[in-house]
């Protein structure tokens, strides 16, 4: 996960993005052809490379997450054995006494 300045600006960078779009509509429908292309592709060269970037960002978190369940997975079940190991050792020894 980014850290909370990064999540800022792409928080910032999406507004943005999506409020150029919203004004590019608005001139579009105002009937302003050559303002509202303009908005328009600006708003497209903030958004999609904004989005392929969050793409990119869930997939490394996903299997991050992946990786460190498997690993706590593991110990887990090495804990679960080492625990099984020393109560045997325990019922051992109170049966000899």
């Amino acid at each position: 996960m980014p850290n909370p300045k990064t999540q800022r600006y792409i928080g910032l960078l999406a507004t943005l993005g999506v409020l150029t779009s919203c004004f590019g509509c608005s001139l579009l429908y105002g009937n302003q052809l050559n303002a509202a292309r303009a908005f328009l592709l600006l708003s497209w060269l903030i958004l999609v490379p904004l989005f392929v970037y969050l793409l990119t960002t869930y997939r490394r978190n996903k299997t991050a997450y992946r990786r460190q369940l498997q690993q706590r997975e593991k110990e887990l079940e090495a804990l679960g054995s080492a625990k099984d190991i020393l109560s045997s050792d325990d019922e051992g020894l109170t049966r000899e006494t």
